[in-house]
């Protein structure tokens, strides 16, 4: 009888901590979701700035790029980033 009953509270033990696991990647999805989304936008809006960057000139370029970094809420600190525009 005493196995049985070991038997019955590892499954149990193993069922909370499947729970825990479960739990924990909810959190963490509603927690960096929008962030790792936001990026990945903000990304896509660089590579099309980017392809169509013939028909801009650099203000115009970086000012697109403020204004949607803006708009989804992304840090824009691109001071140690820029580049002299030639």
């Amino acid at each position: 009888m005493q196995g049985l009953r070991s038997a019955r509270g590892e499954s149990k033990l193993g069922t909370i901590f499947f729970l825990l696991i479960v739990v924990f990647v909810i959190y963490e999805t509603f927690k960096f979701g929008p962030l790792i989304f936001a990026q990945y936008e903000f990304e896509d809006t660089m590579i099309s700035e980017a392809k169509f960057s013939a028909r801009k000139d650099a203000s115009a370029i970086q000012d697109s790029l403020a204004n949607q970094a803006d708009a989804l809420g992304v840090v824009q600190d691109v001071a140690p980033y820029r580049r002299p525009v030639e």
